[in-house]
C-alpha cells in the first residue's frame, strides 16, 4: 500500500510539472525572459539569437519583455572585427550576419545589455568597438543584472 501511495504522488508531481511546462502565460501577462550569454562561440551565439526569434514567433501578439545579458566572452557577439586587435578578447563576432540578427531582434523589442566590468577588463570602448551599443545598454555587473531580473519575475534561459 505504501508503494502505491508513493507512486500516486510521483504521478501527480509529473502531471503538475507537465502542465506547468506546457502552459503559456495569460495573454494579458507579458512574457518576461532573460537570456544569459557568456561564451564566444559564434555558432552558439547565432543559434541563441535564432532561438529568440523563434520564441518571438511563437508568442506573436503577446506582450513581452525579452532581454539578453552579455558578459565575459559573450561580449564578442557585439565586438566589431576591426576592433579586436586593440582588446583582450580572442573573438569579434559582430559580422554582418550577426548584426542582421541583432538588429532584427531589437526591432521586435529585444533589449541587449553589456557588462561594464568586462568592457573595462577587455579594454573595449563601447562607443567605437561594439555594434549598436549605447550608454543605456550598459550594466555594472552582468550576473547581478540577471539575478535582479529573476527577482522581478523574468525566466532565465542559458542557450
Amino acid at each position: 500500500m505504501v508503494r502505491i501511495h508513493h507512486l500516486a504522488w510521483l504521478l501527480l508531481a509529473i502531471c503538475c510539472l507537465q502542465t506547468a511546462c506546457h502552459t503559456s502565460p495569460p495573454p494579458d501577462k507579458p512574457v518576461r525572459i532573460v537570456y544569459h550569454i557568456n561564451y564566444d562561440n559564434i555558432h552558439r551565439q547565432l543559434s541563441a539569437l535564432r532561438s529568440i526569434g523563434y520564441q518571438l514567433d511563437s508568442i506573436a501578439g503577446q506582450s513581452h519583455d525579452i532581454r539578453v545579458v552579455l558578459h565575459g566572452r559573450g561580449i564578442s557577439m557585439l565586438l566589431e572585427p576591426d576592433a579586436l586587435a586593440d582588446t583582450r578578447m580572442s573573438h569579434a563576432n559582430a559580422t554582418p550576419s550577426m548584426q542582421v540578427l541583432v538588429s532584427g531582434l531589437k526591432e521586435q523589442g529585444v533589449r541587449f545589455f553589456v557588462d561594464r566590468h568586462t568592457l573595462k577588463e577587455a579594454r573595449i570602448d563601447y562607443r567605437h568597438d561594439l555594434y549598436d551599443v549605447d550608454a543605456h545598454d550598459l550594466v555594472d555587473d552582468g550576473i547581478l543584472e540577471i539575478v535582479r531580473l529573476q527577482k522581478q519575475g523574468f525566466q532565465y534561459i542559458k542557450p
